[in-house]
């Protein structure tokens, strides 16, 4: 799978754990510009005029402010693949970041070769996350009060803005024949331990729950199984199914379990019981009925790329220690 691909795939699961929660604003692009509107569709509000072409409007942690992704330029001094600009609800600049190419003084930067998703690593740093070769992506991070640039070489990153934290699979040298799981908070980075180490490849979907507490993934090594890790050990182990393949599906609407969909039938882990059953007709009804309605409402709009706020409740996770 070509990292372009992952990128995808990642910005998907990312998406799909946002279909449930209460009621909010979705912020998204019609002909060019960004807009705002309340969840049910009312209250439609644009908040751009300059007829530029926009992309991925994301909304910030505290959702107050908005960030998206207009074109770069290559042809000037430092060359640019985009530059993610920062707005108020009311549609007032209010910061910028540029996802350099070039230094000013024509130094290179990193190896990314175009941006392929975006967002808020934590309420001063956005993202751009692009592929630098067909296996590896970089995730670059921005201080948009400063411009100041971070980055880290992996893939499938997740990212809890809230807590300022990324999480993607890097390669185990020097065979790069397994993969180990790296978090970074901040300026602090530690890998998992060896219990998860020869995962084989990067393109293992990762996802944090809420609170940013716990990272969930599927290792699906016979035997399957559901990883749960926090801080830096593996702490809860689900053993999953032998029969067909499951992927991380979302979060029930009330936000204590995790939905694993496979070919043939739903599953939900619960958080507080540290239990995997079948998922409940009367969830699963529910699950389809809001992402129908986003779906439907966003399309009833004009709109692309939307982006919700607030995000799911945090469910409360009871610890195994």
């Amino acid at each position: 799978m070509k990292a372009g691909v992952l990128l995808t795939i990642l910005a998907m699961c990312a998406n799909v754990l946002c279909t449930a929660g209460t009621s909010g604003r979705v912020v998204f692009v019609r002909d060019s510009e960004i807009y705002t509107a309340n969840e049910d569709g009312s209250n439609i509000r644009r908040i751009t005029l300059d007829g530029k072409r926009k992309q991925w409007p994301k909304w910030s942690p505290e959702g107050k402010r908005i960030a998206y992704l207009t074109e770069g330029d290559m042809r000037a001094t430092p060359k640019s693949r985009g530059t993610i600009r920062i707005i108020n609800t009311s549609g007032e600049q209010a910061g910028s970041a540029s996802v350099l190419v070039t230094l000013p003084d024509g130094t290179p930067v990193a190896g990314m070769r175009g941006v392929e998703l975006i967002g808020w690593y934590d309420f001063d740093h956005v993202f751009a996350a692009g592929s630098a070769n067909p296996y590896v992506v970089e995730y670059r991070t921005i201080d948009i009060r400063t411009g100041r640039m971070g980055g880290y070489g992996g893939g499938n990153f997740a990212t809890c803005a809230t807590m300022g934290r990324v999480a993607f699979w890097t390669p185990v040298f020097p065979t790069h024949r397994s993969m180990q799981l790296q978090v970074n908070d901040k300026e602090m980075g530690f890998g998992f331990p060896d219990a998860i180490d020869g995962i084989p490849d990067i393109h293992v979907p990762l996802q944090w729950t809420p609170d940013c507490q716990y990272l969930a993934f599927l290792d699906l090594r016979p035997p399957a199984t559901l990883v749960l890790v926090r801080a830096n050990k593996v702490e809860r182990k689900m053993d999953l199914p032998e029969e067909g393949s499951f992927h991380l599906d979302g979060l029930t609407p009330d936000g204590t379990g995790l939905l694993l969909a496979g070919s043939k039938r739903t599953l939900v882990y619960d958080f507080r019981k540290n239990t995997i059953s079948e998922a409940p007709p009367a969830i699963l009804k529910q699950v389809k009925l809001q992402r129908t309605a986003r779906e439907g409402m966003v399309q009833k709009l004009g709109g692309t790329d939307p982006d919700w706020f607030p995000q799911e409740p945090s469910p409360v996770l009871a610890s195994s220690e």
